[in-house]
């Protein structure tokens, strides 16, 4: 089933739950626009995370989208076909690979590579709640949940030209 990853493990490693204040829609256009944009972007690292001593690290994204068993990369034309889908009926759950790819600046020289993080993201919808769970599949964990989703919401927001606190409430977090 399209935006359902089937082997979606039971445990979980972060997950947020969040009232919210417009329509379903908005937020899943809002959210796929985002991953589409960071698909193609880097931020430094400390954009995401309040780690100190790591500013010379940049971090890449790569975001696939689930059906079934697999997940597809989200480029322009899956984003299409996708945002179609949430135009004639939002999905329940919106499941979502995640690599954050991570590269040490050196001086006259390509980046470095360091170690990846892997895992996946769900994002659940319920009668105006939604529940983000984050599975940490292998990597470091340069960056907490907590610090992702917040970059990540506050990315969201600005795609639905407001403010957070204007679109999310926080009802719990919870971080392992």
């Amino acid at each position: 089933m399209l935006g359902r990853y089937d082997f979606f493990p039971d445990v979980f490693h972060g997950r947020l739950t969040l009232r919210y204040r417009i329509d379903i829609r908005a937020i899943q256009l809002a959210i796929l626009n985002v991953i589409l944009e960071l698909n193609d972007s880097s931020v430094e690292l400390s954009e995401i995370s309040d780690l100190t001593g790591d500013e010379e690290i940049i971090v890449l994204f790569e975001f696939g989208f689930a059906e079934g068993g697999v997940f597809t990369f989200i480029g322009p034309d899956e984003a299409r076909s996708i945002s179609r889908k949430i135009e004639e009926e939002p999905f329940s759950l919106m499941d979502f690979f995640l690599v954050l790819k991570y590269y040490r600046k050196t001086a006259n020289r390509k980046p470095k590579p360091l170690k990846f993080d892997y895992g996946i993201l769900r994002f659940s919808f319920g009668e105006e709640v939604l529940t983000i769970k984050y599975f940490h599949e292998r990597g470091t964990r340069r960056i907490s949940f907590s610090s992702f989703i917040e970059y990540l919401l506050d990315e969201i927001s600005s795609i639905l030209g407001v403010g957070r606190e204007e679109v999310f409430e926080t009802v719990d977090l919870i971080e392992v």
